[in-house]
């Protein structure tokens, strides 16, 4: 069966209405049958229309501009949420670096404190195995 507002060929057992253009689809089965027929015929003219190079009036073309409209759309609407996200994380690397480094400085006379403790006791072990 095809959709009798674009030609679409429409599946048995799918609902009623065109998944291109929204048309409702005829539920005769008898009408569904006849117009398959003049469908086939009228798609095998316009496809030896467009294999010869000529261009048949009864060709539809789709229209994707408003797709394109509303993908750019959605795009711009996005665009303020993307802006926080980058310069949060910016930040947040920061505080992270800043937070690190911090750290460090106020650790780093336990960590002193450690390494001398431990080549003193490392020094104190070698002076007794070679007094030995």
């Amino acid at each position: 069966m095809f959709c009798p507002q674009c030609g679409t060929k429409v599946l048995t057992g799918t609902p009623r209405f065109c998944r291109e253009c929204g048309a409702e689809v005829g539920h005769d089965p008898g009408q569904g049958a006849q117009e398959a027929v003049q469908r086939s015929a009228d798609h095998a003219q316009r496809a030896s229309a467009l294999t010869r190079g000529v261009p048949s009036n009864q060709v539809m073309e789709k229209d994707t501009t408003m797709k394109t409209l509303l993908m750019v759309g959605g795009l711009l609407l996005l665009l303020p949420l993307a802006i926080p996200l980058a310069v949060g994380t910016l930040v947040a690397g920061l505080v992270a670096g800043v937070a690190l480094v911090a750290m460090v400085l106020k650790l780093a006379p336990v960590l002193a404190l450690g390494l001398v403790l431990y080549w003193i006791v490392t020094r104190h072990r070698r002076t007794l195995r070679s007094g030995r």
